[in-house]
């Protein structure tokens, strides 16, 4: 009887732990999405947008933390909005989750064309 139990409560617990995941992968997606949505807008007040930008550096991998600062710091050898956040999906959920960047909708701001 103690093994069904074992049995059971590992099966749960491993569903929740594969939820937990999926609830972090969602909020971490969540977050670079409205960095990219905040920025792009030109906001007056840089207030919300360095908090969300600081909280995206605190975990993003080296490679797309840099690039990144390159667009939000204009650099002219930047990446794309499209390919930073095909990037973050490849980090996010697999090399299997792939998609051509061309494929994320951008509706560009009039003031510019990040896409």
């Amino acid at each position: 009887m103690k093994e069904i139990q074992y049995s059971i409560k590992h099966t749960y617990d491993r569903q929740l732990e594969d939820y937990k995941n999926i609830i972090s992968t969602r909020t971490k997606a969540a977050l670079i999405a409205e960095v990219m949505a905040e920025w792009l807008s030109f906001p007056e007040d840089h207030k919300h947008l360095n908090k969300l930008s600081f909280e995206a550096f605190l975990w993003l991998p080296k490679g797309i933390a840099e690039d990144l600062s390159d667009l939000l710091n204009h650099k002219p050898t930047a990446k794309s909005t499209r390919e930073i956040l095909g990037a973050v999906r490849i980090h996010l959920l697999g090399e299997e989750q792939k998609i051509d960047p061309n494929d994320i909708i951008h509706f560009p701001n009039k003031k510019t064309d990040n896409s």
